[in-house]
């Protein structure tokens, strides 16, 4: 079973910022504390290495977005490219 490593994303940040993880390692990314939302909106997209986005903007998703990361990935909310962006080593 892959390792779950979970991404908090806040009014213009992830947290962490950076995390170093095993191949195939799922991301979950949670919209402030528990999933319980954010007071703008923010998406998940994966620019370099992994490529992916959560395919929306929101202040709350249905549910956490949850990717399984192979390579090493630079992740960005794209409302907020130039303050809100991570990245994950895989080792």
């Amino acid at each position: 079973k892959a390792a779950t490593r979970t991404i908090v994303l806040g009014d213009n940040f992830f947290k962490p910022k950076t995390m170093t993880v095993r191949k195939n390692t799922i991301l979950k990314f949670v919209w402030g504390p528990n999933n319980e939302g954010t007071i703008v909106e923010h998406n998940v997209t994966g620019v370099k290495g992994n490529k992916f986005t959560n395919g929306e903007d929101t202040t709350k998703p249905d549910a956490p977005y949850r990717k399984r990361i192979t390579r090493t990935t630079s992740i960005v909310c794209t409302i907020h490219a130039t303050t809100m962006t991570m990245k994950v080593r895989v080792k």
